[in-house]
């Protein structure tokens, strides 16, 4: 029997793109991060534009997954869970670099740094307790 992850549409494009959106979501959120705690300016279209493009993507391509996969949130806790973890993810970002207070800037950075972790591991092993 094959693992669902090893169908055509998974092994070709769609979890491959998932993935590397994943890895390049981050790779931003880390590098607006630097820009601001060294007060850099830095445009728009870098700052919001490119990482909500390219976040819109990675939600879309991971619910298609979990669609054609037929995973549900209702069913499946390791998803409700990751879904939970995503949105504290994107709260915590936008204290990130939205907050005037500068302890509170550096604490959500590290709080989404480490929830983007438990959601990668939440991913991986399928479970909502991956260690």
């Amino acid at each position: 029997m094959t693992h669902p992850f090893q169908t055509d549409i998974f092994g070709q494009w769609l979890l491959p793109a998932h993935r590397s959106l994943a890895i390049l979501t981050i790779t931003l959120f880390i590098w607006r991060g630097i820009y601001i705690w060294r007060d850099k300016p830095m445009h728009r279209l870098y700052r919001r534009w490119i990482p909500d493009m390219i976040d819109v993507l990675l939600l879309s391509s991971g619910a298609l997954l979990a669609f054609t996969l037929g995973f549900a949130p209702w069913h499946d806790t390791w998803l409700a869970v990751k879904i939970s973890a995503i949105i504290l993810y994107i709260i915590t970002g936008f204290f990130a670099f939205r907050s005037d207070i500068v302890m509170v800037q550096r604490g959500a950075f590290f709080l989404s740094l480490l929830l983007f972790v438990y959601v990668v591991s939440i991913a991986h092993t399928m479970s909502p307790t991956p260690w």
